[in-house]
């Protein structure tokens, strides 16, 4: 449960100056598009974005293995509602029955030659229909359409002659039914029925040995599994009781006061002729399993280590040795999750699948070998998946998300222009995008048709070209492009058949590439960037270690290192380099729900913890501005939002960008030519492809232009230059004014008119940070002027931007030089003068250029930057017997900054620094240093043996904790729930000390500590907090003998929830909303589709015919139908609640097809 409220978030950006984000969806027409989104700005200031556009896929998956242990997968595609089929042998997919409305509800069997037969539902018509396929072709036949049948469709074949035979349920009836095909015609039969029940829902099939059939389901009137099984000797179906439940609860991921077992029941007979079922108790919430031997049913619970909600899609096989594998759904977690029974009541319980919402319609078969396969639905993507056991791993794999597309948008002053590139198959996952000096696109992608590595180049305008960059083996999963100096292109990506880390570049017409890391499962979620010598450079995750890794190409071969092993890190790693083509790395901690930032300083990596607070750092992207500051975008996954980082060179400042439903993942960070970020992303709550802009605050410049008597002087043309160019003129008063001007760029104002000369020649803003008022000049009549004119330049002969040139003598002014190198100074009186240009860190020839008198104007007064010389300072920290300290941390300040952690020896180095001033200082808590620091006033030559003295002092305790704020997050009413942060001493001797809290609803354990290392258990019980819903906030407060902190506690109190969640409505009348969101009679719930149609709008409480409240305060209620009154299909639907104080977003699933 989220807030879905659009913020526009003001950056903080210098003392003054504040910014704001806009945000814009792009408008493509596509339903599900914006996943895999990578962005680049061009020279124009456009952004241009590659992106996947796919389809929804994967729902009621049905898997069979082959004689040769291939999977086969049967499945619905709800994107165009038609009943598709993978055939693992062939690895291909094709639609069996194109038919709108047809798929739901699919069983799927191989016969004897492995061939595939399906039975499955037709929800327009509410038939059961059934599809045959021989070897070369397919054949269709409507099983029965007697009312409306189908649903819940479980497909057998005889042991003996592959005849189908098919349990499904009879939804007008409300009745078990049962198809036997004879070799010419369809034998149907009534297995239960009862006018007063509803039965046969979750039914699921299974023939023994001899053929006969054998069936469990619900019987939803009085909440009971029920097992039939047919007797040949009585030619009658023998019907019992399997359980009958406990009472009370409810389940499916929602509340309810439902007793209920026997949903999502699954039946495999043994070869003994005994029944196992598997099934969802919607009573405890619970997995369970059921087995018959003899005349005694004996019932389980597989998933006893567990708290959560577990048991939903349930499918049951046997292995070998007679023992069951059940895979089902965890609500709680959106896990997928498999239980296989070991011995007694003991079970081995693995979580297959846990990155995304994953599990639903779960199917599990064995091949030959016992390996397990199951196929499940990831709805976080809307793919079909398949996982795989052999042993010792789960290996997941997405077989089909739809007849996805690659597509491209960019904005240009008219408005966004969307094309799409490549739809030849599934293609378009893992784009990436660059832009060359043309602004040509270059797109590097995946064809997840052909799983081959793609590349498309192009533009708008000029059309696109496509190529395939590798196709060997599964290849293409998160790709990364970057253009090296020349325009080529070079990539790397994952190779999935491998585990490798791949690496590509054009030469000429042809791709080269060459494995970079083979040493393991090495090489997803990579990023690529390439240094001044056009050098690549890789950062990458280590699977098989759970580490973030990083790779460099040395000019004759490949290095790479472990850059973080602190737990399972380096998911989602984004790479830059900064003017020293030093590596900076962001990428997520997995184990602590972190995102995380590496630096490479020359000698070492410095790691930190960016955000810590929920589970954020997903889907980073990282860039750096013109100062080597880095910024990040990210994706939150505890609230679903876009959030933004930037480092100011002091502090990171974290900003949420777009909290307006779920939306953040696949963003990516891009900024224009004056370094203001833009950003695109996912919207996964509308399924739409989103971009954010960052627009600056404006300032103004205003003054007065006068002659030396004070008197206003007219018409003065007053010219701004720099980043931007603007005209404007004084009038009678000498007055000017630019208004709406870009804060922090970098502009020069500069006076002219014929015949006079001003003081100063201009003014300077490098950068423009606030409203600059007083901005005068004095004019004086001059008979003669001239002007200097120049451009800075490097020693190719391109232009050096940010050069301060500054005019003395007779007169005086600065000029900042732009892209070009271009600078003037104009209006010049004959007299002395000298031009001298300035930059950190640079020297240039010639150093200035003198005027003794000027007495001409003066042209190409050129300047040449020079190569810049760089020196380094290295030295040891020691103790007084010579013994070398480590961890000393050695802090760089001046011209240039950075931090060295000594090792074991001592030693540590500050390398490739330009001249300038610089300060060296060492730190470590319980010790003192001689000196204190170095310092020197102009580094210009090599510093060796920089070393100091350590003396250790003793500290005494010094407190430290961790985390330094815990969010829980959202707690139902009534709910409860504890996290933990932990105190360790940094010091000497016994830290000792209490923990307080200045709010009710917080529980502290223990409330005092003593030791090196105390958890302390944080308890937040929604249940006393107040009744209106929201945030609240407070603070455990710490106090010790080393110090005292606090740790900021955030609550939300949960606003509106659905109970039962599934909503089955052969069981109810009506499903409820509920929680402390509800306020009587102002409370509006909307109600919609998955793809976005409005349902039905509940607005004001039921009230008796006294006009009074006749349903509890904080509950509304809706029927499950819509604004004409009729009921609403079974499916996935979301609702949006708004109060005065309160707006949310939910999901629910309706169990309803009619």
């Amino acid at each position: 449960m989220k807030k879905v409220v659009l913020l526009f978030i003001y950056l903080f950006l210098s003392d003054i100056v504040f910014a704001v984000w806009n945000i814009e969806t792009v408008p493509d027409t596509d339903r599900n598009c914006g996943m895999y989104s990578s962005l680049k700005i061009d020279t124009n200031g456009y952004p241009q974005i590659s992106y996947y556009s796919g389809s929804f896929t994967g729902e009621y998956s049905s898997i069979a293995i082959d004689s040769l242990n291939n999977p086969h997968i049967s499945y619905y595609d709800w994107t165009f509602s038609s009943l598709k089929y993978y055939n693992g042998a062939t690895q291909s997919i094709q639609t069996v029955d194109a038919t709108n409305g047809v798929g739901m509800y699919s069983s799927l069997k191989l016969d004897s030659s492995n061939n595939p037969k399906i039975a499955y539902y037709d929800t327009i018509y509410g038939d059961l229909r059934y599809a045959s396929y021989n070897g070369s072709s397919w054949s269709y036949q409507i099983v029965d359409s007697s009312g409306d049948v189908g649903q819940y469709a479980s497909l057998a074949l005889h042991p003996s002659n592959q005849y189908p035979r098919i349990a499904y349920y009879d939804w007008t009836n409300m009745r078990l039914k049962y198809a036997s095909w004879n070799g010419t015609s369809w034998d149907i039969s009534v297995v239960d029925s009862s006018s007063t029940a509803d039965l046969g829902e979750y039914c699921s099939l299974a023939l023994d040995s001899s053929g006969n059939p054998a069936i469990s389901y619900l019987d939803a009137t009085n909440g009971i599994l029920k097992f039939a099984k047919y007797n040949s000797v009585t030619s009658k179906w023998d019907i019992e009781i399997v359980d009958s439940g406990t009472g009370g609860g409810g389940g499916g991921g929602g509340g309810g006061g439902y007793a209920y077992v026997g949903y999502y029941s699954s039946l495999v007979i043994d070869t003994n002729g005994n029944p196992h079922i598997s099934y969802y108790d919607y009573t405890t919430r619970k997995l369970k399993y059921a087995t018959k031997t003899g005349l005694t049913w004996t019932i389980m619970i597989p998933d006893l280590g567990t708290t959560n909600d577990v048991g939903g899609y349930t499918s049951i096989t046997i292995n070998n040795t007679g023992k069951p594998i059940i895979s089902y759904y965890d609500w709680t977690s959106s896990d997928l999750k498999c239980a296989q029974y070991v011995s007694g009541t003991t079970w081995q319980v693995w979580k297959v699948d846990y990155l995304d919402d994953v599990g639903q319609y779960t199917s599990v078969a064995l091949d030959s070998n016992q390996n397990i396969y199951i196929s499940y639905l990831d709805i976080t993507n809307f793919d079909l998946k398949l996982a795989k056991y052999t042993g010792g791993s789960w290996q997941t794999v997405i077989i089909d998300g739809g007849p996805g597309d690659l597509k491209f948008a960019t904005k240009t002053g008219t408005g966004w222009t969307i094309q799409t590139i490549d739809s030849q198959g599934d293609k378009g996952l893992y784009t990436s995008i660059d832009i060359d000096t043309q602004n040509i696109a270059h797109i590097g992608y995946m064809d997840y048709t052909s799983i081959d590595t793609n590349y498309a180049t192009g533009s708008s305008g000029s059309g696109w070209t496509t190529s395939v960059v590798q196709s060997a083996g599964n290849v293409g999963q998160y790709t990364s492009i970057a253009l090296d100096s020349n325009g080529n292109p070079h990539m790397s990506y994952y190779d999935y058949s491998n585990n490798d880390l791949i690496y590509a570049y054009k030469n000429g017409a042809q791709w080269v590439y060459q494995i970079v890391d083979s040493s393991g499962d090495v090489g997803s979620y990579t990023s690529i960037a390439l240094d001044t010598n056009n050098q690549p450079h890789i950062s990458y995750y280590d699977w098989t270690n759970g580490d973030l890794k990083y790779a460099k190409w040395t000019g004759s071969g490949w290095i790479y290192t472990v850059v973080d092993s602190s737990g399972d890190v380096g998911l989602y790693t984004s790479i830059a380099l900064d003017t020293n083509n030093q590596p900076h790395i962001s990428y997520y901690d997995w184990t602590n729900g972190d995102l995380k930032y590496a630096k490479w300083t020359g000698s070492a990596w410095q790691i930190k913890t960016i955000d810590s607070v929920g589970d954020v750092g997903w889907d980073t992207s990282i860039l750096l501005d013109n100062n080597d500051n880095p910024s990040i975008a990210y994706y939150d996954w505890t609230n679903g939002d876009l959030k933004y980082a930037k480092w100011t060179g002091s502090a990171w400042q974290i900003e949420t960008v777009d909290s307006s439903g779920d939306v953040g993942q696949f963003c990516s960070l891009s900024r224009n030519a004056y370094g203001d970020p833009r950003i695109s992303y996912f919207d996964l709550t509308n399924g739409k492809l989103k971009y954010a802009y960052f627009t600056p605050q404006t300032v103004s410049i205003k003054g007065y232009i006068r002659d030396t008597n004070g008197i206003g002087i007219d018409a003065v043309t007053v010219s701004l230059t720099g980043d931007q160019v603007l005209t404007t003129y004084t009038n009678s008063t000498g007055y000017y004014e630019f208004l709406n001007i870009t804060a922090n760029r970098n502009y020069t104002v500069t006076p002219t008119k014929s015949g006079y000369t001003f003081n100063p020649v201009n003014r300077n803003y490098y950068p423009i940070t606030s409203d600059q008022i007083d901005q005068n000049f004095t004019g004086t009549v001059a008979t003669v002027t001239y002007f200097i004119k120049g451009y800075v330049l490097d020693i190719s002969s391109s232009g050096v931007s940010n050069v301060r040139v500054t005019l003395s003598g007779a007169n005086s002014g600065d000029y900042i030089t732009g892209a070009t190198g271009y600078y003037e100074f104009s209006g010049l009186a004959a007299g002395n003068y000298t031009v001298t240009p300035t930059k950190s860190g640079c020297t240039f020839t010639p150093v200035n250029r003198t005027y003794s008198p000027l007495s001409s104007d003066q042209n190409n007064q050129n300047f040449t930057l020079n190569v810049p010389v760089t020196y380094y300072i290295k030295g040891y920290i020691k103790d007084a017997n010579s013994v070398g300290i480590g961890s000393v941390i050695v802090n760089l300040s001046g011209t240039n900054s950075g931090i060295y952690t000594t090792s074991s020896s001592g030693y540590y180095e500050f390398i490739n620094l330009v001249s300038g001033a610089y300060t060296v200082t060492p730190t470590k808590s319980g010790y003192t240093f001689n000196p204190v620091s170095r310092t020197y006033s102009l580094l210009n030559a090599n510093q060796d043996d920089q070393n100091f003295i350590g003396t250790y002092i003793g500290s005494g305790p010094i407190l430290k904790y961790n985390p330094t704020a815990l969010d829980f997050g959202y707690l139902d009413p009534g709910q409860s729930r504890t996290l933990t942060f932990n105190i360790t001493n940094q010091g000497t001797g016994t830290l000792t000390g209490t923990v307080s809290t200045d709010r009710s609803w917080i529980k502290l354990t223990p409330t005092n500590f003593s030791g090196n290392s105390t958890v302390i258990n944080v308890t937040v019980d929604n249940s006393i907090l107040n009744k209106a819903s929201g945030q609240y906030t407070g603070i455990v407060n710490i106090n010790s003998n080393g110090g005292s902190g606090k740790i900021d506690i955030v609550v939300k109190a949960t606003c509106v929830l659905v109970k039962p969640n599934p909503a089955d409505f052969k069981i109810i009348d009506k499903l409820t909303f509920f929680g402390n969101g509800i306020v009587p009679g102002k409370t509006t719930i909307k109600i919609y589709t998955i793809s976005g149609q409005l349902v039905k709008v509940i607005s004001v409480p039921k009230l008796n015919q006294n006009g009074e409240n006749i349903e509890d305060g904080n509950e509304l209620t809706w029927d499950g139908k819509n604004e004409d009154g009729e009921p609403v299909t079974s499916g996935i639907y979301l609702y949006i609640y708004e109060s005065p104080t309160e707006k949310g977003i939910g999901k629910f699933t309706i169990i309803r097809d009619q």
